[in-house]
C-alpha cells in the first residue's frame, strides 16, 4: 500500500510528500478490515482530521474510491 500513490488522497493542500510520511487510513475505521478497497493513504495532517465525524469521512472516502 505505501508503495503506491494511486490511492493517495488529499484533504489539505499537501502536494509534495514522501512515502514514509504517509499513513494508512481504514475507511470503515475497522483496523481488522485490510481489504484493499478499505485502505487509503493520507498524509499525517489529513489523517488526524478523520478522527471526528466518522460517518462523514466514511461517505467521503467511499465516494472517492468508487470513482477510481
Amino acid at each position: 500500500m505505501r508503495q503506491s500513490a494511486a490511492k493517495f488522497f488529499k484533504i489539505c493542500q499537501f502536494v509534495k510528500y514522501r512515502f514514509e510520511k504517509l499513513t494508512i487510513h481504514h475507511i470503515d475505521y475497522n483496523k481488522k478490515n485490510n481489504d484493499e478497497l478499505n485502505l487509503i493513504s493520507l498524509c499525517r495532517k489529513c489523517h488526524s482530521k478523520t478522527g471526528g465525524k466518522r460517518k462523514y469521512w466514511q461517505n467521503y472516502f467511499k465516494e472517492k474510491v468508487q470513482r477510481l
